[in-house]
């Protein structure tokens, strides 16, 4: 699994709800799950770009990241979308009966995991960052090099402590 892969919290400790929820949960997964694994890519891809010996070097590793990132960016909406669409399925495949009025709290919820975590997210906003970083350094090398230490302290920060 993803290191960025968002754990489930269990809703109800009935044994048939844990069931049906560990198999919404292995569906969500299986759709989410390719996305995440790219975001982990990617995060691996921007290190590598900011330790980069030389010039030349960092260039091809930016090019690598905005490679993955594209790739990103034309899965990002389908795979939660697949994925809301894949646990409908996978209810409807269900006997939802003994839920009565808890349904659309069960439902809700599973739909609430058709998201990006923390993790999918921060790897997409520090390739935006980055790329902002570029863009000032090319516009004015004196400003991006006041501001980049501290969005990639912050970024670093973040990325370190994230929740998951």
């Amino acid at each position: 699994m993803p290191s960025n892969w968002d754990k489930s919290q269990p809703i109800d400790a009935h044994p048939e709800t844990a069931k049906l929820i560990q198999g919404a949960e292995a569906v969500i997964q299986q759709e989410i799950g390719p996305l995440a694994a790219l975001c982990d890519a990617l995060r691996l891809r921007l290190d590598s770009y900011r330790n980069a010996a030389d010039a030349a070097e960092r260039l091809e590793r930016w090019r690598l990241a905005v490679v993955l990132h594209s790739e990103i960016m034309e899965v990002w909406k389908s795979a939660f979308l697949n994925a809301r669409a894949a646990v409908d399925d996978y209810l409807a495949g269900c006997d939802l009966g003994t839920f009565f009025s808890c349904r659309e709290i069960l439902v809700a919820s599973l739909h609430g995991r058709c998201k990006p975590s923390v993790g999918i997210a921060l790897s997409v906003m520090q390739f935006e960052s980055e790329r902002n970083l570029r863009r000032m350094a090319e516009a004015s090398p004196d400003m991006a090099t006041h501001g980049e230490p501290v969005d990639r302290r912050f970024f670093r920060v973040a990325a370190a402590g994230r929740h998951r």
